[in-house]
């Protein structure tokens, strides 16, 4: 359906899990997850095939109002305009300077490398890989990366069961920390066969819990206008307990 507040050329919503309202993070099935990627894909490929100066996307979720959200029924946002997404160009870009200085792949290299020190690698859901981020940028932050595709419209059946297997365990160990609401966005190459480059990736994390004396220590000064924000808990330590769920 169309989203009430459009930012793009083409934005959409697209819900997860119509059957049921739900409210609790670790109630949102693997399944209905995959199926909201589903969805989501189809709307990207969709809208290419209708103009194709829209290739450049984003898809993400905000959960409750700490999230981002101001409906409170679980949903996707699917977001395509023509102009590139400034974070995806850069990375596209550093990934490039990668593999001219190093001779492969940054993405294969990072995996490798966490997975053999072992600290913050926290498992994989076929061929997504999940780990915690070196340097979190917001709480407990954790990435995860499929190999071998760089775009949402490459991804297949097996691949958006993987990513809705891989975020359900995640947002029940959110929930389990007493953390409900969350934020996450797929960060995805306007073009498809471009993993030398970018590795199609989700980044989610939790976001400050409702309560009484409540503070939103996401969206202060220092992380909106500096870059760096508050950690309460080192990425090792979370990844550690995240890495049970597997």
């Amino acid at each position: 359906m169309p989203n009430l507040f459009s930012k793009t050329a083409f934005d959409c919503v697209a819900i997860v899990d119509p059957g049921r309202h739900v409210l609790f993070p670790s109630q949102l099935a693997g399944e209905a997850l995959a199926d909201a990627i589903r969805v989501s894909r189809d709307l990207l490929r969709r809208a290419r095939s209708r103009d194709p100066r829209l290739i450049h996307h984003v898809v993400g979720m905000n959960f409750l109002p700490p999230g981002g959200s101001s409906v409170p029924h679980p949903h996707f946002q699917v977001h395509v305009r023509g102009v590139p997404y400034s974070g995806v160009t850069r990375l596209a870009r550093l990934g490039e300077d990668f593999r001219a200085a190093a001779g492969r792949g940054y993405w294969g290299a990072l995996l490798e490398r966490e997975r053999e020190l072992g600290a913050r690698w926290v498992g994989e859901s076929g061929e997504v890989a999940w780990l915690a981020a070196f340097a979190p940028t917001h709480q407990k932050e954790l990435w995860g990366v499929l190999r071998g595709a760089a775009s949402l419209v490459e991804v297949g059946e097996r691949e958006a069961q993987a990513f809705g297997e891989g975020i359900a365990k995640v947002l029940a160990f959110y929930e389990e920390s007493g953390l409900h609401a969350f934020t996450f966005a797929f960060l995805s190459s306007p073009e498809p066969g471009d993993a030398d480059r970018l590795a199609l990736q989700l980044r989610v994390c939790a976001r400050p819990a409702p309560k009484a004396l409540y503070a939103n220590y996401d969206t202060w000064f220092t992380p909106l206008f500096l870059g760096e924000d508050v950690q309460l808990e080192p990425p090792e330590a979370y990844a550690a307990r995240l890495r049970e769920r597997w």
